[in-house]
């Protein structure tokens, strides 16, 4: 299984799909672009259970390989990148309430989680992602959870 390089324009997605992802300096900068009108941040549930976290993201209308999700330093970072079709840019809406083209929302956990054993889904609008939590302090370098 190849590793993710920021360079490289394939990554090996388990379980042996190729899916292409966006270039991390290209999303960094996507991010950082002013939108016009309101930002729109999805809403979030955080459940602190005695053996885990689990978080849900309320997004519809995504594609699950569209999620970028990291842990580093105990700070979740959930960010999505899609590019917004040229009918949805012309289309006139009477109510146009939920447009989630980009945003980069971050999460404070505790330090006893353990992102080694996350895993992360999307089904019917909503991102769940489940973090065990151990019994002591858990030291890890910045990792990406892989959505399924």
């Amino acid at each position: 299984m190849e590793h993710y390089s920021s360079k490289s324009s394939i990554h090996y997605i388990y379980p042996g799909e190729y899916t292409p992802l966006p270039e991390l300096e290209r999303l960094a900068d996507e991010l950082k672009v002013h939108r016009e009108g309101t930002v729109v941040q999805p809403l979030v549930n955080v459940r602190d259970r005695v053996e885990s976290f689990t978080i849900e993201v309320a997004i519809p209308g995504v594609k699950r390989e569209n999620f970028l999700i990291a842990l580093k330093d105990h700070i979740l970072s959930i960010a999505l990148f899609v590019k917004s079709s040229v009918d949805c840019v012309t289309e006139n809406f009477h109510l146009h309430e939920f447009n989630y083209d980009c945003f980069d929302r971050h999460i404070l956990l505790p330090d006893n989680v353990n992102p080694e054993l996350a895993s992360a889904s999307y089904k019917e609008g909503l991102l769940h992602i489940y973090i065990p939590k151990e019994a002591a302090p858990v030291k890890t370098e910045a990792l990406r959870i892989v959505v399924y």
